[in-house]
């Protein structure tokens, strides 16, 4: 039995095609609507093991509570300048969920 998980990736064309040579399960925004982008994600969630996808996905609040709910580690990638302070905030409070404290400390 194979437990490996692997990433998935949720973007635009280009980027999917990217990831993909790197081995990522990847779901693009351009050839699936956003509920067949949760329906995917529902039945691999065994195998995924973190899920990136690009500032420029947006999701409803009934969408993004079900992402949550999976409790797979999920980290946003910039894709335009001036995104990299979101990317950054989410993975501050990401990792603050998995160490159980904020690591501002580590600031200069």
């Amino acid at each position: 039995m194979d437990t490996t998980k692997r990433p998935l990736l949720i973007g635009r064309n280009d980027t999917a095609i990217l990831f993909s040579l790197f081995g990522c399960i990847t779901l693009s925004l351009d050839a699936l609507t956003p509920d067949e982008i949760m329906a995917q994600i529902q039945s691999l969630s065994s195998q995924i093991g973190i899920i990136y996808r690009t500032a420029e996905i947006q999701f409803t609040e009934k969408q993004e509570a079900f992402l949550t709910e999976l409790d797979i580690p999920m980290i946003t990638l910039p894709t335009r300048p001036g995104e990299g302070d979101l990317a950054v905030a989410k993975f501050e409070k990401l990792t603050e969920r998995a160490v159980g404290m904020k690591l501002d400390f580590l600031k200069d």
